[in-house]
């Protein structure tokens, strides 16, 4: 299975669960770039949760990768607002993908952000399967991602 593993990471949380999942899945790896970031005295947080919020997608820089020529993409994203990040939102309105697994990093629970990120992505593509790192410094977090790509690889 040719799986590619995309994401956004403002802080490090969700590069570190990218990281574990390229590794496990032994996937490509493709990290989202905003085209325009914030200005130095703006928060970045702050103006992307806004985005995330209106739904507004901003400019990201263009990956080089097909993403049709993978069988799985696992793209992943943090979550503000109750949503998942708007470079994400950008990511899968502008590149297809046949099947998709989506995963979010949270410090709350990240429920309702993994209802609305699936309820988005289902318009265009099939998901398998969601994960949500309620904290990526967790001891079990690795242990959690080994359990989760196995219920991948079932439904592959």
């Amino acid at each position: 299975m040719k799986t590619l593993v995309v994401f956004y990471s403002l802080t490090g949380h969700s590069k570190k669960v990218a990281e574990i999942l390229k590794k496990k899945l032994d996937a490509d790896i493709a990290a989202i770039h905003l085209v325009k970031p914030s200005k130095k005295d703006e928060p970045q947080y702050l103006k992307l949760g806004g985005e995330a919020m209106l739904k507004i997608k901003p400019q990201i820089k263009p990956l080089n990768v097909v993403t049709t020529n993978y069988d799985l993409v696992v793209f992943g994203s943090p979550t503000w607002n109750w949503r998942p990040s708007s470079p994400v939102r950008t990511f899968f309105s502008s590149y297809p993908v046949k099947k998709a697994a989506l995963w979010l990093t949270a410090a709350g629970d990240g429920v309702k952000a993994m209802r609305r990120f699936k309820k988005d992505v289902a318009k265009k593509s099939e998901v398998i399967g969601t994960f949500i790192a309620q904290d990526s410094k967790t001891a079990n977090l690795e242990e959690r991602l080994s359990n989760w790509v196995n219920v991948l690889r079932n439904k592959t």
